[in-house]
């Protein structure tokens, strides 16, 4: 049970960085966010158009464990559906962990 919750906890601190991504952008995003939920969810970053494109790089985690970082590309002027789906009121601070880097 001891040796259990020891790789429990040195996996959960293992997860790779959204802006580790080789193709992710090299400036900071326009919005990045939290999902609402307190226990698992989404961080969103969000370049509105860079390069003619609107890009999209979203990390799941829960309370142990995350996803790999995920990049979308969009059309400009639009928004992705991991942005429709959270409304801007409902969106929360990114912790300094997680924020990207100036």
């Amino acid at each position: 049970m001891r040796t259990s919750m020891l790789v429990l906890l040195a996996l959960s601190g293992c997860c790779a960085k959204p802006w580790s991504l080789s193709d992710a952008p090299k400036v900071p995003p326009d919005v990045q966010y939290r999902e609402p939920s307190a226990t698992h969810g989404n961080d969103v970053y969000v370049w509105t158009c860079l390069d003619g494109r609107h890009v999209v790089i979203s990390q799941y985690s829960a309370e142990m464990t995350c996803a790999s970082p995920k990049l979308e590309t969009f059309a400009c002027g639009t928004e992705s559906p991991l942005e429709l789906q959270t409304p801007v009121a409902e969106r929360h601070e990114v912790p300094v962990s997680m924020r990207w880097p100036q």
